[in-house]
């Protein structure tokens, strides 16, 4: 199902990934990554922190504990967590 402005949203539950499509593999609906795209459906944030876990291989974790692929959150200046995930 494609979705735009001119169409609507996904149907509950699914994301809107970088294909431009509606979909419910979690690896395609992580915010802030896999161009996972919120404003037609649900993305899901991935945390990460001491007591939480590790971002997934290519993201980092951000100064706030998520997970992404950004590359404006992924430097030390920004204060990523590179023991939780870098790049």
């Amino acid at each position: 199902m494609i979705i735009s402005d001119n169409y609507g949203s996904c149907p509950s539950g699914q994301c809107f990934n970088k294909d431009e499509i509606c979909d419910t593999d979690s690896k395609n609906c992580i915010e802030g990554s896999c161009g996972c795209q919120a404003k037609y459906g649900k993305c899901i944030e991935i945390k990460c922190e001491k007591g939480i876990g590790k971002c997934l291989e290519g993201q980092c974790c951000s100064k706030k504990g998520y997970c992404s692929n950004i590359s404006g959150y992924c430097s030390i200046g920004n204060k990523c967590q590179p023991q939780y995930g870098g790049l």
